[in-house]
């Protein structure tokens, strides 16, 4: 019985995370968004940073009020709370109009997949087996999200916004339900529980200043970068306040515990140089099962250095290959990135689970990585055909900036872990949960 139950609480880790880190990361997308003017879609794509911003620090507050609690059940229903809202929101987003607010829904989609992602971690992050199937869960969001078509749009008029836009349902409802089912299950399942500790004023406010401090900060950075990318001064100064923000935030956590913050940092600055490659749609198994490779190798031989190596490699191959665009180059890359993304979030991960959520929504909030090679992608715009429609020259390997900026950042992270390393050892004195036996 508790190794069925084990089973079944790491497959739900792995596909509760994986519609969690979809609902974050992507924006609302229903079957009625073909229908939607220009205006509700421009209005959409620029509420969508801020939207995944406040779903990452909900997920970081739910996963650290969850934890204060020392209650698995509690954990498991607020995780459950969470994925019915998100459940009931692709209903309703389905079945209205096209005159629906669809910036409402997507931020209400984003909070909800927040507060799943912060519950599911407090439930079953103090387990290895559910905590693995959190993590490649999590990465596995972004290699689907590579992997999905990209609604796109040519010219101004409404004509080329029906034409052109993709309407589908990611997560699809299907695979909410499935989720939602599968928590109910791990809910009952962990129904004898001791009771929840209550609340107080002594509730553990580090996480969640840092992630608010570290999420406002980048989500703000980024989108300065935007309108100053053409400077290189700026670029090096905005690089450089983003790595002091992080490694401060990071020096806010108890003992060793923003290590890991600072390992994902890295990882999301190396990711985002790199420039993603059409992926097909049949490799996302496999891709997937490489990254629970990296994971388990990350386990296996933890060690912070040769993460933060990896990571700094990854950055300069993206340098190397700036001008390289090939079908062979473009498969190493993806294979290298996941296998690298699965061993730096499998050495040394922090013992609370609020720490361990800061670092896996540093993935997903926009980069200044990320937001400098799309905004030094964009060339030259022109007016073209009767109705005047803008097309802009676009060339994500434009330039090997984004790979160098991503370098250096990543040197002043080791600085910082260095520093953190010299922390002596915190022992744990209370588990984020209670371990407690599955009741038969």
């Amino acid at each position: 019985m508790r190794y069925a139950h084990g089973t079944v609480e790491a497959i739900t880790a792995f596909l509760a995370t994986i519609v969690a880190g979809l609902s974050l990361t992507l924006p609302v997308d229903f079957r009625w968004g073909v229908d939607s003017g220009p205006l509700q879609l421009n209005m959409l794509a620029n509420s969508q940073p801020r939207a995944i911003a406040a779903g990452a620090i909900v997920a970081v507050i739910v996963a650290t009020f969850a934890a204060t609690a020392l209650n698995e059940l509690v954990a498991w229903c607020t995780a459950l709370f969470g994925i019915a809202v998100l459940f009931v929101n692709h209903l309703l987003g389905q079945s209205a109009g096209p005159e629906s607010s669809l910036t409402t829904l997507n931020f209400l989609d984003a909070l909800a997949g927040g507060v799943l992602l912060g519950g599911l971690a407090a439930a079953v992050l103090h387990r290895r087996i559910s905590a693995f199937g959190w993590t490649v869960g999590a990465i596995g969001s972004l290699v689907i999200v590579e992997a999905l078509p990209a609604p796109f749009r040519t010219g101004t008029t409404d004509h080329h916004v029906r034409a052109n836009w993709v309407p589908g349902n990611s997560p699809p409802a299907w695979m909410i339900g499935l989720v939602l089912l599968l928590i109910a299950i791990s809910a009952y399942l962990n129904r004898r529980q001791p009771p929840a500790n209550r609340l107080s004023v002594e509730l553990p406010m580090a996480p969640i200043v840092t992630g608010v401090i570290l999420i406002a900060s980048r989500l703000s950075l980024a989108g300065w970068i935007t309108h100053h990318a053409d400077s290189a001064l700026s670029i090096v100064v905005c690089a450089a306040v983003t790595v002091v923000i992080t490694g401060v935030a990071a020096l806010l956590l108890p003992g060793r515990e923003g290590m890991f913050v600072l390992l994902a940092a890295a990882l999301t600055a190396a990711g985002n140089a790199v420039e993603p490659a059409a992926i097909p749609q049949w490799s996302v198994p496999f891709l997937i099962l490489l990254c629970a490779a990296g994971v388990l190798m990350g386990v296996r031989w933890s060690s912070l250095p040769v993460a933060l190596a990896t990571a700094a490699a990854l950055a300069l191959g993206a340098v190397l290959l700036t001008h390289v665009h090939n079908s062979v180059t473009d498969a190493i890359a993806e294979v290298a990135l996941v296998l690298i993304a699965g061993y730096c979030l499998g050495t040394s991960p922090p013992k609370h689970s609020a720490s361990r959520v800061l670092a896996i929504v540093i993935l997903l909030v926009p980069s200044v990585i990320l937001a400098l090679r799309a905004r030094l992608s964009f060339g030259t715009c022109d007016l073209v055909g009767a109705d005047r429609a803008v097309i802009c020259e676009f060339d994500e390997r434009s330039s090997a900036a984004p790979g160098w900026t991503a370098l250096a950042m990543i040197a002043g992270y080791a600085i910082f872990a260095y520093l953190i390393s010299r922390r002596p050892m915190v022992p744990d004195t209370a588990p984020a949960t209670p371990r407690t036996t599955p009741s038969s």
